[in-house]
């Protein structure tokens, strides 16, 4: 029973740790999880900060809910012509399974962004984190702990600690090329507003893993780019965004767009910032894993954002096509 046990979580986590990192499937609202460099590279705002939840394949079991803060910061001088460089933190928490898989995380990033034309920019960033793992294995079911009917807790199990919780520490690096013409002007002619392309490396140490045998964390490259341009000057806009990322032998690609109504515009020229916008579109995961329909809106400094996995892939047995929820809200210090 011990051994079945153990053999499960194993899998389980191993399942976890090299293909499960974190994972949000609203591209638009994601660029710090997806880019070390974007640390900061905010052209509206001094800082935002932004709560994230999903919840993935709850219909199949105790799955995986996951529960995010990030925030990033610009720090700007007068004399710097536009140069910056930007902070930024993410708290991550992520639980799984009947005997609560859990990895609490913390990462740090720092990122310099030099201005290289009128509204460009290229910039460089890295990141330190630590990850602390545990199970509680209070709630494993042992055979000594049947007493001939059912399952009775209040029995001893004679086993010793299932699982030590350990910490493990982690380095990453990227660079972003950034293009953005909103920020200068209300009333752009340029049809193209912003453009954006990273690519990103985790996991640069290989930190051991104490559950895998020892085995070091594999390295994960993550690629994405996104942009914006008017289908109606002022009123209509098209976000198509596109994501890989590959770690081991998992692969994963995102691509779709979200069609944004503008109801009112701000003027980061002139400093009035109110604004209304609604959007919606849908993303695409591969290996025909899932269909994502979206919906956000920004009102002022705030934004919000709802979207659902439906599951396509051949898990959709288990799952009924339900993959996962996600939502996210968003603010921005002007």
């Amino acid at each position: 029973m011990k051994k079945i046990i153990i053999i499960t979580i194993t899998t389980l986590i191993g399942f976890s740790v090299q293909g499960q990192d974190v994972h949000f499937s609203q591209l638009k609202s994601t660029s710090v999880y997806n880019s070390v460099a974007s640390a900061g590279a905010i052209s509206n705002a001094q800082l935002r900060s932004s709560l994230h939840y999903r919840n993935q394949w709850f219909t199949i079991g105790d799955a995986y809910q996951t529960y995010s803060l990030a925030t990033d910061y610009k720090l700007e001088m007068d004399d710097w012509q536009g140069n910056h460089i930007g902070i930024g933190l993410i708290l991550f928490k992520d639980e799984q399974g009947a005997l609560n898989f859990n990895r609490l995380q913390a990462k740090l990033s720092l990122a310099y962004h030099q201005k290289i034309s009128k509204y460009s920019f290229i910039s460089g960033g890295v990141q330190i984190g630590i990850t602390q793992h545990s199970i509680d294995g209070s709630k494993a079911e042992w055979a000594t702990q049947f007493n001939g009917k059912e399952h009775d807790k209040a029995l001893p199990s004679q086993e010793g600690n299932l699982f030590q919780p350990f910490i493990n520490y982690d380095v990453g690096a990227g660079l972003l090329w950034r293009y953005d013409t909103k920020s200068k002007n209300r009333f752009t002619t340029n049809a193209f507003n912003t453009f954006n392309i990273g690519l990103s490396v985790y996991h640069l140490t290989g930190s051991s893993l104490s559950y895998n045998a020892g085995e070091k964390d594999k390295m994960k490259y993550v690629a994405f780019a996104n942009t914006a341009f008017f289908l109606k000057e002022n009123e209509i806009e098209l976000e198509p965004s596109v994501l890989f990322q590959m770690k081991g032998k998992e692969l994963e690609f995102v691509f779709g767009a979200l069609n944004k109504i503008i109801f009112i515009e701000p003027s980061y020229y002139t400093g009035y910032y109110s604004q209304f916008d609604l959007s919606f579109g849908v993303y695409y995961r591969l290996p025909n894993d899932a269909i994502i329909p979206t919906v956000s809106m920004n009102y002022d400094n705030y934004s919000v954002g709802l979207s659902y996995d439906i599951n396509l892939s051949e898990l959709n047995q288990a799952s009924a096509y339900q993959g996962g929820i996600e939502i996210f809200l968003k603010y921005m210090l002007r």
